[in-house]
């Protein structure tokens, strides 16, 4: 198992009430199988880098197959997924799947930045690409669901942890509910998680957003209007459950010991993992495939299967883990082609880079 799932299974037995949330990340984080350069990923070998980022080529690539494994399988939702009893009308089937679609990719764009917290940094322009290229095979279908890419990285200051409140926002009626059935493990599990998020708001709420912060500053302003957004959740909706008012932090109050020691300790447990993350990953990527220039050459001598193959197929349910593609061809294939629409029309900035791939 690689050091995130790992991550996230601890999750998973810490904060048992987020098991809708985890089993998501779990699906979202799982291996992507496909080792040749003209499968359903092919795309992901040709998505232009800057020509200072070429060691990092492996990284991106395996994120690329894995994002947009990701962006397929909430497209691939259906209304069998979301139906309760089978009596519902087909304009409230047609409503909840498109809620569960939002949700699926509301939660894809918060996996992202603890993907990217786990194992480096990987460019909004990248990952922006990987959404386009995504979308365009798409739209074969009139009807597909594009799931938008919102970044995290571009738009928050510390955006991990501001994920962690996001989720808490999005999920408050689980939250409820758990309280209400007063199971005591449940209970304490529940606090926990408060604990972390309240202290997590007080430091960046003292750091970064004072009375007279810049509000002009993008992130900054996305930032504390997340927070506030979060206090309110918090103070508004969770005090409303009585028996708990008095035993939650008060986000107003400084930082107690008790909560900076929380801090600490996550701030610990990360640097730890994140340690361990870095050196598997230098052992796994320095023995792998050199022959990058030979890989292309076979692609171009390999038979494809055109995208819009994938809509012949109807109704076919598609498990959300599986490589739900299934052939995809390389942009080079096309070239010649005068009906083909370019996966990226703007490759004049950045160097494709198919050189040494010592590091993959």
């Amino acid at each position: 198992m690689d050091p995130f799932s790992t991550l996230i299974e601890g999750w998973q037995k810490k904060y048992s009430f987020l098991e809708k949330v985890l089993n998501l990340f779990v699906g979202f984080n799982a291996i992507v199988n496909d080792e040749s350069n003209n499968g359903p990923y092919s795309s992901c070998y040709f998505i232009p880098i800057r020509e200072n980022e070429h060691e990092n080529r492996p990284k991106y690539k395996y994120f690329c197959m894995k994002l947009m494994r990701n962006i397929w399988s909430i497209e691939k939702l259906e209304d069998k997924d979301v139906a309760a009893d089978g009596t519902e009308s087909e304009e409230d089937l047609k409503q909840t799947l498109e809620s569960k679609k939002n949700l699926h990719c509301n939660y894809l764009n918060m996996w992202i930045p603890y993907y990217l917290k786990k194992y480096g940094d990987i460019p909004d322009y990248f990952i922006n690409n990987v959404f386009d290229i995504t979308h365009k095979m798409i739209k074969a279908n009139p009807n597909g669901y594009q799931c938008k890419y919102d970044s995290y990285n571009d738009k928050f200051i510390e955006p991990h942890n501001m994920a962690k409140l996001h989720i808490f926002s999005l999920i408050f009626g689980d939250f409820i509910e758990i309280i209400r059935i007063k199971q005591e493990k449940e209970h304490d599990d529940f606090f926990k998680y408060i604990r972390v998020c309240a202290a997590i708001y007080k430091k960046i709420n003292k750091t970064h957003c004072p009375n007279d912060y810049k509000r002009t500053e993008l992130k900054l302003a996305h930032t504390c209007n997340e927070l506030q957004n979060f206090k309110s959740t918090y103070e508004s909706e969770l005090s409303k459950v009585q028996w708990i008012s008095e035993n939650l932090p008060k986000l107003d109050d400084e930082l107690t010991e008790a909560e900076q020691r929380i801090l600490l300790e996550q701030e610990e447990y990360d640097a730890a993992q994140n340690g361990f993350s870095s050196t598997l990953q230098r052992n796994i990527t320095t023995g792998a495939v050199t022959a990058a220039g030979t890989g292309a050459l076979l692609l171009a001598l390999n038979k494809f299967t055109p995208a819009r193959k994938l809509f012949r197929s109807g109704k076919r349910r598609i498990p959300e883990v599986e490589n739900i593609l299934e052939g995809r061809p390389s942009e080079e294939l096309f070239l010649n082609d005068p009906d083909y629409v370019p996966m990226n029309s703007d490759t004049t900035r950045y160097n494709v880079g198919y050189g040494s791939m010592e590091n993959y």
